[in-house]
């Protein structure tokens, strides 16, 4: 399935459905940008948009459970600014 998350006030551990906490993504930190918004899709696939760096990142790897899903568009960010 695919679920598009967008801005919001920073939980390190966001759940799909409040009634499930255990099956949630993890955002260790807030993104280094605001406009940041992911299409999540199953086995932690991920698109990430951030507008105000003209950025889109794909992500196409191992399905883990400790996947921090702020991780690697805050590196990039750092990295453009």
């Amino acid at each position: 399935g695919m679920q598009i998350w967008l801005g919001n006030e920073h939980k390190e551990f966001r759940p799909y459905d409040a009634r499930l906490e255990s099956f949630a993504n993890i955002h260790s930190e807030p993104y280094k940008a605001d406009d940041v918004f992911f299409m999540d899709g199953i086995g932690k696939q991920r698109i990430y948009i951030v507008p105000s760096k003209s950025l889109v990142i794909v992500r196409t790897g191992y399905n883990s459970r400790e996947w921090d899903d702020s991780m690697l568009p805050n590196l990039i960010i750092e990295a453009l600014n």
